[in-house]
């Protein structure tokens, strides 16, 4: 019982082409099942809760848009401006700002 070589080829075309629909069908069905399981688990994540977000909406602000940091260093800013335009504000009051201009000599300034 030998067979010619054509039925033999479509024969084994036959049997490739069944388990290449085989192979599909179970890789969409592994690739379902593993859609289905991400679906299903959800997103959990380390995040607060909504209890801990309600009651400190904004925990990285401390004014209505600046952080402790930045406030801190506007603080320091303008403290160290008032400081120094509060010794300006004294030396001109004591008329120690400039030289006097009575002198008949040149002085610098």
């Amino acid at each position: 019982m030998s067979r010619d070589p054509a039925s033999v080829a479509g024969l084994l075309f036959e049997s490739a082409l069944t388990m290449n629909k085989l192979l599909n069908k179970r890789v969409c069905t592994f690739g379902l099942l593993a859609c289905v399981a991400a679906c299903l688990s959800g997103c959990q994540t380390a995040s607060p809760r909504h209890g801990a977000i309600v009651h400190n909406l904004t925990p990285d602000l401390l004014s209505t848009a600046q952080r402790p940091v930045d406030v801190r260093n506007k603080t320091s800013l303008v403290w160290n401006t008032t400081n120094r335009q509060f010794w300006d504000d004294l030396s001109r009051a004591a008329l120690v700002d400039r030289p006097s201009r009575l002198s008949k000599l040149p002085v610098p300034h």
